[in-house]
């Protein structure tokens, strides 16, 4: 019988994989052959080695910024019925954003309430009076980023739940939604397990078509 939800702790089932088609010297000089080929600019990009379980950000080869994994998991939630077609991404190779997680400095909020108009003697003392800072929104701590492949990276401060009762319940409730003709999608992800304060700050680095480079190895 075929599990609703496929779960790979440590990412080592695909991560790993990479290692067996190849030899480690062959999968280290592709990574190497990839990092390279984006070094030539000064361009950012990020740097996933499961292994060592680190994110980077790198620029020409030098590392910029990291956050240290607690863990990386992925995560592939296969129908009760019917196919799955979705293809396993390349490691080691290069995944690309395809939507950022959003952009706090950039979005644009509406008036709680139309303020009547105050002429412009009024204005001028009014702006003269202190104004309370407004407080600036935190980056989120757990957020996804889908990428171009089809996959996406979650960023978490807290492991993913893969325990059998939390995905059996979560097997039964997609079923339910498809009976209801609700249609559920799951695309496949890495969950990547970081302190709140490394997800927050890595959380304005995801831009659309940024690189990321995912090293084999776990």
């Amino acid at each position: 019988m075929r599990r609703s939800i496929s779960t790979s702790v440590l990412a080592a089932a695909l991560f790993a994989r990479a290692t067996l088609a190849a030899s480690p010297e062959a999968v280290r000089a592709r990574t190497v052959e990839i990092e390279a080929s984006l070094a030539k600019t000064t361009a950012i990009y990020l740097f996933l080695d499961p292994a060592r379980r680190v994110l980077e950000v790198r620029s020409r080869g030098m590392t910029l910024d990291s956050a240290a994994l607690q863990s990386v998991t992925m995560l592939h939630h296969h129908p009760l019925f019917g196919s799955d077609d979705q293809p396993e991404p390349e490691v080691p190779g290069v995944w690309t954003v395809d939507q950022g997680p959003g952009d706090l400095s950039r979005e644009v909020i509406a008036p709680e309430a139309l303020k009547p108009y105050v002429p412009e003697e009024e204005r001028q003392e009014t702006a003269a009076l202190p104004q309370a800072a407004k407080p600036v929104p935190l980056p989120p701590s757990r957020y996804l980023v889908p990428m171009t492949n089809g996959w996406s990276l979650a960023v978490l401060d807290q492991a993913p739940r893969t325990g059998f009762f939390h995905r059996y319940a979560q097997a039964v409730k997609d079923g339910w939604s498809r009976l209801r003709g609700q249609a559920v999608k799951r695309p496949p992800l890495v969950a990547l397990t970081m302190t709140a304060a490394d997800a927050q700050r890595f959380h304005h680095v995801f831009r659309p078509q940024l690189p990321v480079v995912v090293a084999a190895g776990g």
